[in-house]
């Protein structure tokens, strides 16, 4: 994999609070960003994408495409952030698991282009500390063994459409960690 690199985000994907801008006006701030994020030392530019799954104008190899020619030219790879509000990789029901692997992987083939070095996912949500809030402490272990296998056969099916970048999960304290039993920076108390 290389040197371990910065990556710092291209901001003009979003026009506000999970609005997304066009893809024409992201595409023409994009050389501005890339180049500041190039001038302040970084040597990625990650990609929130979040918006192939909120507006269908993203889901186009030509957008991305464009994005990973700005990119280049200022001499910088991508790393993308992959859809993580609606998605549960970790999903004991069959259905959600389902769904949120084909947001990932429809998102993983729409910025192919950008050959990404990284791509950073979160592998649980809402519906996972739900269900660890309430499971007891005799079958936790049970349960979490069963998260387990979900999780490691969705990264799994994921490694092998993301094409060669590296898969990296997000930690986010919020609390999932804690209930989990994992030992995290940041985290408040194992269990």
């Amino acid at each position: 994999m290389g040197r371990p690199i910065l990556a710092l985000p291209a901001k003009g994907v979003w026009s506000g609070s999970w609005r997304p801008a066009a893809p024409e006006v992201m595409l023409e701030a994009l050389p501005g960003q890339v180049r500041r994020i190039r001038e302040s030392g970084a040597g990625a530019v990650e990609f929130l994408t979040e918006v192939v799954a909120r507006d269908e104008r993203y889901a186009s190899l030509a957008v991305w495409r464009e994005a990973a020619t700005i990119t280049r030219a200022e001499g910088l790879e991508a790393t993308v952030h992959l859809p993580f509000a609606w998605v549960e990789l970790t999903s004991l029901d069959r259905q959600v698991w389902e769904g949120s692997l084909r947001s990932v992987e429809e998102t993983l083939r729409a910025v192919e282009p950008l050959a990404a070095r990284m791509a950073v996912v979160h592998p649980a949500n809402h519906g996972t500390q739900a269900v660890l809030a309430g499971t007891t402490a005799p079958a936790r272990g049970e349960v979490l063994g069963a998260l387990g296998e979900r999780l490691v056969a969705a990264l799994t099916r994921l490694g092998r459409a993301q094409g060669g970048g590296a898969l990296a999960l997000e930690y986010l304290d919020s609390g999932l960690t804690v209930n989990a039993g994992f030992r995290c920076p940041g985290a408040r108390k194992p269990l």
